[in-house]
C-alpha cells in the first residue's frame, strides 16, 4: 500500500471518561521528509521503520516530544492523541489507538484494523498481509500461523492442501482424484498409513479403523464414511431419506457428482440427487420431443404416452427436434410441424413424395389413383400431376391405347379394336388399305 496517498479516515478514542473524535485529512505529500502543516512529524522513507519515532501516518510514535519540528503540535502531532504534561507522547491505551502495545501484533488506528487487510480488529495479522509476518499462531486473527513462510492461514479447510488439526490427510485438488489416497473429505483410505500429521490412527482413517499402523477395512452401515461411501447413516441408512442401504445418498440430497447417488444422478444445477429421467416425469429429457406429465397421451395434448410429439403440434423445441421428436416421424418443414408419415393413401396430399391428390382409399376410378395421381378428366396443372402423365388444356387425359376401339385424337388416325393391318385401318391405328 502506498500511504503518500492515504484517504481521511476516523479515530475514536476514549480519553479519560470522555470520548473525542478526530478527522486525519488526507496526507497527500506524507513521506516525502517535509514536515507540513497538518503532520506532527516526516521522516520520509524512514518512516515506520526500524527505530522510527515518526509512523507511516506522520504522526509521532510515544515518548517522542508533542512538539516535533513543526507542522501539528501537542497531542495533535501525536498517533495516541496524548501528550503528557512533560511535553511527551504518550499512549492511550487498547486497540485501535494505532500504537502497538501490550499483546498487539500490530495497530494500524480504527479507521484501518479490520479494513485494510494488514492488521485485524484485534490487532492481531490478517491472512494474506503482506507488511506483517507472523511467528506464533497467537499472533493471527485466525490462531494459524505457517511457521514456515510467517503467513497467517485460513483454518482448517479441506483441499487447500495444508493438513490441519481436525484431518488425516490433505492432498488438495487430488483428494479423491485418480489413484488417491486421501479422499475428498481428507480421510485416508484402507492401506495407507494411519496419519502421521493432524489427526494420527483410526481418526485419521475413512474406515475409523487402524490396524499394525494402517488403515483397515470397514463396512457400509457401520456408521463411518470410509472408501467410496457418500454417507453412512448406520442402522438407519435406507430409512431416515438421507442415505440408502448402499451408502449412497437418497433422492434431493446434496450432491458432488452423479457416483454420490442412489438414483445415479447429481443434478449439476441444484447440486441435490435427482430422479433418473423417465417419461412421464414432466422433464424434456435429451431422448424425449415433449414431457406433460400426467398429462400425456390426454385429448388434445401436444405429448403422446411414449413423450412423442403429435401430428398438428411444433416439431419439439427442447430434447429431441424435427423428424426425431414427431410420433410419425415427420417434421413438414413449411410449418415445423409434426404430420402424418409421408406415405400415398394417408389424406395427406404431400408434394415431397410428388402427391398430386390422397384421398386414403388406396383405389382407382375415383378421381384419385391408388397412387395418389389425378385421373382422367380431372384439372392439372402439369403432366406429373396425371396419372397417365397426360395433361391437356388443364385436363388430364388417359394415355392412348391402339387397338381399343376409342380413336385418341392426339397420336390415332383411326381404332378399329383389332390388329388386323389389312382392313383398311393398321395396327398402329393409321389409316390404310385393306
Amino acid at each position: 500500500m502506498n500511504y503518500s496517498t492515504l484517504r481521511t479516515f476516523w479515530v475514536c478514542l476514549v480519553i479519560g471518561t470522555g470520548l473525542t473524535a478526530f478527522s486525519e485529512a488526507a496526507h497527500a505529500d506524507c513521506g516525502d521528509g517535509i514536515v507540513d502543516a497538518d503532520e506532527g512529524c516526516d521522516d520520509g522513507d524512514a518512516n515506520n521503520v526500524g527505530d522510527y519515532t515518526c509512523n507511516r501516518f506522520c504522526q509521532l510514535v510515544n515518548g517522542v516530544p508533542c512538539e516535533g519540528s513543526g507542522g501539528l503540535s501537542g497531542f495533535e502531532a501525536c498517533a495516541s492523541r496524548r501528550c503528557s504534561d512533560a511535553g511527551f507522547c504518550i499512549s492511550a491505551s487498547g486497540c485501535g489507538n494505532a500504537s502497538v502495545e501490550g499483546d498487539e501484533i500490530c495497530d494500524n488506528g480504527d479507521g484501518q484494523n479490520g479494513f485494510d487487510g494488514e492488521c485485524g480488529e484485534n490487532c492481531l495479522i490478517e491472512v494474506g498481509a503482506t507488511l506483517f509476518s507472523c511467528v506464533a499462531d497467537a499472533d493471527c486473527e485466525t490462531d494459524n500461523c505457517d511457521e514456515g513462510s510467517g503467513e497467517c492461514r485460513l483454518n482448517g479447510i479441506c483441499g487447500d492442501g495444508v493438513i490441519d488439526a481436525n484431518e488425516g490427510c490433505d492432498d488438495g485438488v487430488f483428494n479423491g482424484v485418480g489413484d488417491y489416497t486421501c479422499n475428498r473429505y481428507c480421510q485416508l483410505i484402507n492401506g495407507e498409513p494411519c496419519g502421521t500429521t493432524g489427526l494420527t490412527g483410526k481418526d485419521a482413517c475413512a474406515s475409523d479403523r487402524c490396524d499394525a499402523g494402517f488403515c483397515g477395512e470397514g463396512n457400509c452401515g457401520d456408521g463411518n464414511l470410509q472408501g467410496d461411501e457418500a454417507c453412512d447413516s448406520g442402522e438407519r441408512n435406507g430409512l431416515d431419506g438421507v442415505c440408502d442401504d448402499f451408502c449412497k445418498l437418497e433422492v434431493g440430497q446434496a450432491c458432488g457428482s452423479d457416483i454420490d447417488c442412489a438414483t445415479g444422478r447429481c443434478d449439476e444445477t441444484s447440486g441435490t440427487c435427482v430422479f433418473q429421467p423417465f417419461c412421464g416425469d414432466g422433464i424434456i429429457d435429451p431422448n424425449e420431443g415433449c414431457d406433460n406429465g400426467n398429462a400425456n397421451g390426454q385429448d388434445g395434448n401436444v405429448c403422446n404416452v411414449y413423450c412423442q410429439v403429435r401430428n398438428g403440434f411444433r416439431c419439439g423445441s427442447l430434447g429431441l427436434t424435427g423428424n426425431d421428436a414427431c410420433a410419425s416421424d415427420y417434421c413438414a418443414g413449411t410449418s415445423n410441424t409434426c404430420q402424418a408419415p409421408l406415405t400415398c393413401n394417408n389424406t395427406v396430399t404431400d408434394d415431397v413424395i410428388g402427391e398430386s391428390c390422397d384421398d386414403g382409399a388406396n383405389a382407382n376410378g375415383d378421381g384419385c389413383s391408388e397412387n395418389c395421381n389425378l385421373e382422367e378428366g380431372q384439372e392439372c396443372d402439369s403432366h406429373d400431376d396425371c396419372e397417365d402423365r397426360i395433361c391437356i388444356d388443364g385436363t388430364c387425359e388417359s394415355a392412348p391405347v391402339c387397338g381399343n376401339g376409342l380413336v385418341d385424337r392426339f397420336s390415332e388416325q383411326c381404332d378399329d379394336g383389332n390388329d388386323d393391318p389389312n382392313d383398311g385401318c393398321t395396327n398402329l391405328c393409321l389409316l390404310g388399305v385393306g
